[in-house]
């Protein structure tokens, strides 16, 4: 099921981006340094949402307050109807371009896709995970063809590490940024199936699988097509290649198993923002609003939202495993914990966590999680005293 979150067509266009940037050995090096601590940081709330059974919204209501809690609801829930709407104009934008469907299919397309790719996660879990079986071996056999092929095309061009980037204006910073803003909002929420795992053993090889292995996968293979082909989306370099059917079933395979998980995850923050439990309600209005959003364009703001996103999410985060630290892991059942309205370290602590990582030049979102985290511990141990 992670797997399949991650295998997503906007972490190419960020390799894509930082391809055209930077030679390929400062690429590895990225990608490295940028899932590793990525991996990491959803490692660690897997890991806390394991041990206690609840979703990140959920501990929110202890480490935010019972109401505070629906900041993290607002932060985490409009990103993921932000990427829902991305994924729909992307596959309605890529099927007409890529069939000799006329424009005037773009806007029934989405709304078309926009409620078909909701079906699953209409569905629950179990809908997620019958569709990630399926979809994911067939997703790594795609993309290990087209990487091969991509690699035999710029040895036709000397060499990959010989390629020189287009346009090297991007700060490592800023590229590192990218890489774990692609899957930030995504890390945080990642309590949300790792809640069902029997152990955290099984937590850390499913997380390093997706969030490590494919994710780097995914954005080198978008700065491979980048460099080689001038494109950023694998379905593209795949039609280029020669391989149309394969890129047809590639493409919506690979939207299909991240939107169900995304507007999963929206409705779960939707379920705690209005403390209510009619799950299925809420996706399906929640998936109504992302299409709206595509149908205005919300695919266009790809580069500028992913900074956004590593900036401002892994703070939430931050201010979660602060708040496991704290109570050492002890937590009382949801129904009769006596959490305050708003929990003023939380909250405090995440603006602090935001503030400073929107300032600094360093690496913003580990910046943000490692302020938001030492701040909540310090007003945590003042305030209870």
């Amino acid at each position: 099921v992670l797997s399949g979150f991650t295998f997503f067509t906007a972490t190419m266009f960020a390799g894509a981006g930082v391809g055209a940037s930077f030679d390929f050995t400062s690429v590895i090096i990225i990608a490295v340094i940028g899932f590793a601590l990525l991996g990491a940081y959803a490692v660690a709330i897997g890991i806390i949402s394991q041990k206690t059974v609840l979703t990140s919204v959920m501990l929110a209501r202890y480490s935010f307050g019972d109401q505070g809690s629906k900041i993290a609801d607002f932060i985490l829930g409009a990103t993921q109807l932000g990427w829902y709407a991305w994924g729909t104009a992307i596959i309605a934008k890529t099927l007409v371009a890529m069939t000799p469907l006329s424009d005037a299919w773009l806007y029934p397309l989405m709304v078309v896709f926009g409620f078909a790719f909701m079906v699953s996660a209409y569905v629950g879990y179990k809908g997620l995970n019958i569709l990630s079986k399926v979809a994911v071996p067939l997703m790594f056999i795609f993309l290990i063809v087209t990487l091969f092929a991509s690699f035999g095309e710029a040895g036709n061009q000397g060499g990959i590490f010989a390629i020189v980037p287009k346009d090297p204006n991007m700060s490592m910073q800023v590229a590192i940024t990218m890489a774990f803003g692609t899957f930030a909002s995504g890390a945080t929420q990642v309590s949300n199936f790792t809640r069902f795992a029997k152990s955290p053993r099984d937590v850390v090889i499913a997380v390093a699988v997706a969030f490590l292995i494919v994710n780097a996968l995914m954005f080198v293979t978008g700065a491979v097509g980048g460099v080689v082909y001038g494109k950023a989306d694998v379905v593209d370099v795949m039609v280029i290649q020669g391989f149309t059917t394969l890129a047809l079933a590639m493409l919506i395979l690979n939207i299909w198993t991240t939107q169900d998980n995304t507007i999963y995850n929206f409705a779960v923050s939707g379920c705690n923002f209005f403390r209510t439990e009619n799950r299925k309600m809420v996706t399906l209005v929640s998936a109504s609003v992302a299409i709206v959003a595509a149908l205005m364009a919300a695919d266009e703001f790809l580069f500028g939202y992913l900074i956004l996103l590593g900036t401002f999410i892994p703070p939430v985060g931050g201010v979660l495993l602060a708040d496991f630290v704290a109570r050492k892991g002890e937590y009382a059942p949801v129904a009769s914990a006596k959490n305050p309205v708003l929990n003023y370290a939380g909250i405090i602590a995440y603006v602090a966590g935001s503030a400073v990582a929107y300032n600094v030049g360093f690496i913003p979102p580990i910046v943000g999680i490692a302020v938001a985290f030492v701040v909540y511990v310090v007003l945590y141990k003042v305030l209870n005293k």
